[in-house]
């Protein structure tokens, strides 16, 4: 109020009571037309827990010029998700040592075959030599041949063995055993691009992922564009930056191609909280607390707190604070919040 206004309105009192009297009831007449403020206590049960707010009360055509519209809330389930972060992993690394374990298995097979014959015949003129039928040397030659064919064999032996520890090394038992496997079906996947592998990194505090076997990840880092992965198994991998463990997906979109960085979240093995989903729109700050409103009943509104707001793929997440069965104001929230405030702001020309 300016203090012209202030002046003015001193006169009049002192000049004539019953007239201030007139013009106040008249102004809140005026006043009325949009929203008419009350006293009233919130008396719902949820007013127990949180303060009491003041109560707006607007008319149904003013509701409509406003654009208010509203929502009545559902009951919903919610299961706590946890970040993470990881990449695509290109598969040829694996593809390789693959190769390498089936030619070092031929080998193998090869010297065994090789050394079974060679003992054959070196037994065979054993038995010779000692009957005096086969000539020493021709004995001793065999005998060379079958000690190079046993130490054939123990080099291939000794390859498969190394190829078989680095892929348990870098991938772990599980794609060990598949990449070992000539018919496994998980390899052909990968190898056909059905499958994308994944590897998802946890920090320290953050628990083994097995109890919640599906994940969402994202190369965009936005949760409203995440795909769903599946666990596949422990990876022998760490962190040095978090010191946390590694962990293998499978995932089916097209859209994660190595060497990609992922976003990653992980659902909860907990129960999931129960409670309901609002729109953002919905939502209204003041003074660093968060607010919605709920409409009682045809023309009346409360501001109502809200302690906890949990990101959704659908807005937000509400566990406490207002329930399904509640109307909520998804459109014309911030009206209404200026409009409770509108007599609490001074005029630029008070003093």
């Amino acid at each position: 109020m300016r203090f012209a206004d202030r002046t003015c309105l001193a006169r009049l009192e002192n000049a004539c009571p019953v007239l201030l009297l007139s013009l106040l009831l008249l102004g809140m007449h005026d006043s009325a037309a949009l929203a008419e403020i009350t006293a009233a206590v919130d008396s719902s049960p949820a007013a127990e827990i949180f303060p009491a707010q003041t109560r707006l009360t607007i008319d149904s055509q003013a509701q409509n010029r406003a654009g208010i519209r509203t929502l009545l809330l559902k009951p919903a389930n919610y299961r706590p998700k946890t970040g993470a972060y990881g990449e695509v992993l290109d598969i040829l690394p694996l593809l390789k040592l693959r190769n390498h374990y089936f030619s070092a298995l031929a080998e193998q097979r090869s010297a065994r075959a090789a050394l079974r014959l060679s003992a054959q015949h070196l037994a065979r003129l054993r038995n010779l030599y000692r009957s005096k039928a086969a000539a020493q040397k021709k004995y001793l030659q065999q005998k060379m041949q079958w000690q190079n064919d046993q130490a054939r064999l123990d080099a291939a032996n000794y390859r498969l063995q190394g190829i078989e520890q680095t892929l348990l090394l870098h991938w772990g038992e599980t794609l060990t055993g598949h990449a070992t496997d000539p018919d496994s079906k998980l390899f052909r996947e990968l190898l056909g691009q059905q499958h994308r592998l994944l590897s998802i990194t946890l920090s320290a505090e953050q628990t083994n992922p097995s109890g919640a076997p599906r994940i969402s990840v994202s190369p965009t880092g936005k949760r409203s564009q995440a795909v769903p992965a599946d666990y596949l198994a422990s990876s022998p991998r760490s962190d040095a930056l978090t010191q946390g463990r590694s962990y293998f997906f499978l995932a089916d979109s097209p859209l994660l191609q190595p060497p990609m960085h992922i976003s990653a979240w992980i659902t909860s093995p907990e129960p999931p909280l129960a409670g309901v989903i609002i729109p953002p729109s919905a939502v209204v700050r003041h003074l660093g607390q968060t607010f919605v409103y709920l409409q009682l009943d045809d023309a009346t509104f409360v501001r109502r707190a809200i302690p906890r707001l949990i990101t959704h793929e659908q807005g937000y997440f509400v566990p406490s604070g207002i329930s399904a069965g509640d109307r909520l104001v998804i459109a014309g929230a911030q009206l209404l919040l200026a409009e409770e405030f509108r007599g609490q702001i001074p005029d630029e020309d008070d003093d």
